[in-house]
């Protein structure tokens, strides 16, 4: 850590002297409207430069904003560099940020000001420590530097060390903050805080805009107690990780659901001190079950790293393509440091569908591969179509070179519409895309000009990707509205009264989007539109997409499960075990017994030659839920069903089923059809005809099909509820 030199006088006349230059600029510029007129062209410009420099904070006075200089002279520096972490602190991203309220925090007991706005943003942590015998009331300055690369608006906080991405939500840990940020351009903001004796605090840096807004921003924090510009600690940060055993076999180099896995992770001391004993603990959360005991990591200099390995179960509940999280736990010489993560996503992608994967390198600039089209809305601008390009802004020009399709984001009203050919997918797909955008918004959350994902399904007209059905598994809207004030035509059918997640700002480079598509259109007739929106003003760089694919995810099964000798559908008729055979393969089984509610619950046994552990059950597709499962360690596992609604099929999952040979997941498919007496997947004159027949009999293994109510008789109530239910069928 360095001294500071300068003479606080003179740091509060600059101060000053910044602050009147930028109420300056801000007072006349600070129109609502857009004028039409030839004369006002010239305010028009500076309201747009003026909405593109709005942000969510809370307002204040010209007097709020001017820099509250430290009451004793800045005798410290903390120097950061956000999105690097700092000696002896961490870095990282936050999904939301503090709300400003206006109020300065000060020594005494400070409200916590609430959170808002979606992130990521990005953050440094610093760590300072009172090593006196008293407390410390501190007066803490964040000063902007130089750098970064989109609009800096740094804002800063006090909370308890160490520092989490969670804790920015969390009364109990905050402590402190400057009521403001620093604002565009950056001025200084600061804040008193308490630090007793003895104790640390984080003192957390980010950026007010959404990542990758403000990286590389240069700042430093100013102390006014030089008892906090001590000698550097360690800091620990994930450098990596490699999968170096897996029970799947095959190895498909990735984790899948109920596999055991050893996973080598490498960490890195990025502090200005070496650890003394560095002990990692692998927590059994995020998908992480049975780990194994600690690692040892011992002494890692400044600046090196080193390797541990765990072996742990992945959870077998998780759906293929769910994320694992991977927390380490850390104490150096016992005492706890900021844990570390590292993050798996379960499976492979292979590609689906009918949609040929497209980079739109195969054509000559500015063509449009074949079966992909364009048109457009309003286009006041005059601006192009949706073509090819690989050249100009912004850039990179294309993710895979030399191509990628390519719109502006102009200067008047626009609405630039790319279509997909018409393809078709299989349940469980994901649209996935590289895209590169910069549009003029308004503000974290809103936007002046945009771009959407729409989809139509079966020629059913275009809704956005979202009200079609599906969810974004990465790279989603990162703004939700679209502002009413300047005729984005976006406004008329895709975001009636402005409300609708969008891309809006800047990406600063291509980012993966990977759509989870609603399986409710798999098999069906499907095409995709990118949709582009500007209004009357301002332009910025425009929109580039590349690599357009449809994939599923695909997970292995660790080993081969033990083979069930039945599986059945069981219900008892009175004391008669009805059972009905529910293949594994082929054509589901059929269970027609029920009530005329159809909301019934239902028993699956599954028997075995040997005894056999099952981890658990569950319904993964169709419309039920498992009750309770038992029979671990016996020779017949039973699943109790409940809310299983008629006329559909569903897909009953029993995970981890081992007989100590082979492990793995078993999922059995169950039709449901009332009345279908005869098994046909129907219910007609044949299953009317068969119950009115064995009307009288007793119930044995040749009729109980017919005793539809379960009730141990076959009656005029099993023929009017098949009757109830003729011309159904699956």
């Amino acid at each position: 850590m360095k001294p500071v030199t300068q003479n606080p006088t003179t740091i509060r006349t600059i101060l000053l002297v910044t602050a009147i230059g930028l109420a300056a600029y801000v007072i006349p510029h600070a129109t609502g409207a857009k004028p039409s007129s030839e004369s006002a062209k010239r305010a028009a410009s500076r309201a747009a430069i003026a909405k593109e420099s709005a942000r969510a904070d809370v307002a204040l006075s010209n007097s709020k904003r001017q820099s509250q200089s430290p009451a004793a002279p800045l005798t410290c520096t903390l120097d950061g560099t956000l999105g690097t972490a700092p000696v002896g602190g961490t870095t990282g991203t936050l999904a939301t940020r503090l709300f400003r309220g206006g109020v300065v925090g000060t020594c005494g007991t400070n409200t916590f000001p609430t959170n808002s706005s979606t992130g990521p943003f990005i953050y440094n942590e610093h760590r300072i420590t009172n090593n006196t015998a008293g407390a410390l009331c501190t007066n803490v300055t964040l000063h902007y530097v130089s750098g970064g690369t989109a609009t800096v608006n740094i804002q800063a906080g006090a909370f308890q060390a160490p520092f989490a991405a969670a804790d920015i939500t969390n009364a109990g840990r905050y402590i402190s903050d400057p009521g403001t940020s620093s604002g565009n351009p950056p001025i200084d903001i600061a804040f008193a805080v308490n630090v007793p004796a003895g104790a640390t605090i984080s003192l957390v840096v980010w950026s007010a805009n959404p990542s990758p807004a403000s990286q590389g921003a240069v700042y430093q924090i100013l102390l006014d107690q030089d008892a906090f510009c001590g000698p550097p600690a360690p800091s620990i940060a994930a450098n990596g990780s490699n999968i170096t055993a897996e029970g799947c076999s095959p190895g498909n180099g990735v984790l899948d659901p109920g596999e055991t896995a050893t996973v080598s992770f490498n960490l890195k001391n990025v502090g200005g001190a070496a650890t003394t004993n560095l002990v990692a603990t692998l927590a059994a959360t995020g998908g992480v079950t049975s780990p194994s005991a600690p690692v040892n990591y011992g002494v890692i200099a400044a600046g090196g790293n080193a390797s541990g390995s765990f072996t742990f179960t992945v959870d077998p509940m998780l759906a293929c393509g769910s994320v694992v999280t991977a927390t380490l736990n850390l104490t150096d010489n016992g005492n706890p440091i900021a844990p570390v993560t590292f993050t798996f996503t379960t499976g492979t992608l292979v590609p689906a569908g009918t949609l040929t994967p497209e980079n739109f390198d195969g054509v000559a600039v500015p063509a449009l591969p074949a079966s992909w089209t364009a048109d457009q809305g309003v286009n006041v601008a005059a601006a192009p179509l949706w073509q090819t390009s690989n050249s100009g802004t912004p850039t990179p020009v294309a993710d895979s070179l030399p191509n990628s399709v390519f719109t502006p984001d102009p200067t008047n009203t626009c609405d630039n519409r790319l279509y997909s050919p018409v393809v078709t997918y299989p349940t469980g797909s994901m649209l996935l895309f590289k895209h590169n955008y910069g549009f003029e918004q308004s503000s974290t959350t809103v936007a002046f000009d945009c771009g959407v994902l729409e989809m139509n399904i079966n020629g059913g007209g275009w809704v956005d990707i979202l009200a079609a059905g599906g969810t974004f598994a990465s790279g989603g809207y990162d703004h939700t509205s679209v502002s009413t004030g300047f005729s984005n035509p976006l406004l008329a059918d895709h975001c009636p009264g402005g409300t609708c997640g969008n891309w809006s700002g800047t990406s600063a480079g291509f980012v993966q989007v990977a759509v989870n598509l609603p399986n409710s259109a798999a098999g069906q007739n499907v095409q995709f539109r990118w949709r582009m929106g500007s209004d009357t003003s301002a332009t910025v760089s425009g929109w580039r997409v590349d690599n357009v694919s449809i994939a599923q995810r695909v997970c292995c099964v660790a080993s081969n499960p033990p083979t069930p000798s039945f599986v059945v559908s069981r219900k008892v008729h009175g004391v008669f075990n009805g059972d009905i055979n529910m293949p594994l393969t082929g054509t589901s089984g059929v269970e027609c017994r029920g009530t005329s509610a159809a909301t019934n619950d239902y028993q699956l046994v599954l028997g075995f030659s040997g005894s056999v552990t099952f981890t658990g059950a569950s319904v993964t597709s169709g419309t039920g839920s498992v009750l309770n499962s038992s029979g671990s360690g016996t020779n017949t596992l039973t699943v109790n069903l409940t809310g299983v609604t008629n006329i559909q099929t569903i897909n009953v999952r029993l995970t981890g089923v081992s007989d100590g040979v082979g492990t793995g997941n078993i999922d059995v498919p169950m039709s449901f059809l009332l009345g279908d007496t005869n098994g046909d997947r129907s219910v007609n004159s044949g299953d009317i005809g068969q119950t009115k027949s064995r009307s009288g009999q007793s119930v044995d293994g040749t009729n109980f099909r017919s005793d539809v109510n379960a009730d141990n008789t076959l009656n005029s109530g099993d023929i009017g509820l098949v009757k109830s239910k003729s011309g159904t069928g699956l």
